[in-house]
């Protein structure tokens, strides 16, 4: 029997796919993308703002999706999309310039949604692609996808780090330990 929450959901498209998610027994990160992309190309199909009643189905489905066996990153996201988070003032998108973009609300152009949808389900807010360090020129870095693996075959290995002059060799070498034991647990195996 499908949850009063589901039911009670507005929008025929966020119904259909809740329906269908909770038929399948939980809720994943690429289920909830798709429920979102999916109310972000309604939108845009018809011009249509952010109404009360799809808010009002966003913080239906943010409350409910923990028993659906959300895990706590998707909650997180989720609730950041929809109830809001310090981190939705500004998008960069990789950009040299942040622009403003703020909250979720009730007549939010269908740009609003998508952009915040990109931020906590895509991952495109990429940090600024300047770096600015004292005592060195700024560098401009530049982001492209990679779709080769993160390891080799056999994992990680300390020389796999290249520092540069980034600065946070405090990070890396925490990464080089981590991968050195790893590899010392695999030989004493």
């Amino acid at each position: 029997m499908t949850p009063s929450w589901i039911s009670a959901l507005m929008d025929r498209a966020l119904k259909a796919d809740f329906s269908s998610f909770y038929t399948a027994g939980s809720i994943t990160e690429a289920e909830m993308t798709k429920a979102l992309s999916g109310l972000v190309a309604e939108n845009e199909k018809s011009n249509a703002t952010l109404s009360a009643s799809q808010l009002a189905d966003l913080q239906s489905i943010a409350s409910n999706i923990g028993a659906m066996g959300a895990s706590s990153y998707l909650q997180f996201i989720t609730d950041a999309l929809v109830n809001g988070n310090a981190a939705n003032t500004t998008w960069t998108g990789g950009g040299s310039k942040s622009v403003a973009l703020g909250d979720l609300a009730v007549g939010d152009a269908p740009k609003q949604l998508r952009e915040l949808v990109d931020k906590w389900f895509h991952g495109t807010d990429l940090p600024n692609d300047k770096v600015v360090m004292p005592g060195s020129p700024t560098q401009t870095v530049e982001y492209s996808a990679v779709n080769l693996p993160l390891f080799g075959a056999l994992g990680p290995k300390m020389s796999d780090i290249n520092q540069g002059y980034l600065g946070d060799c405090y990070l890396l070498a925490s990464l080089a330990t981590a991968s050195v034991s790893d590899h010392v647990d695999d030989h004493q195996q």
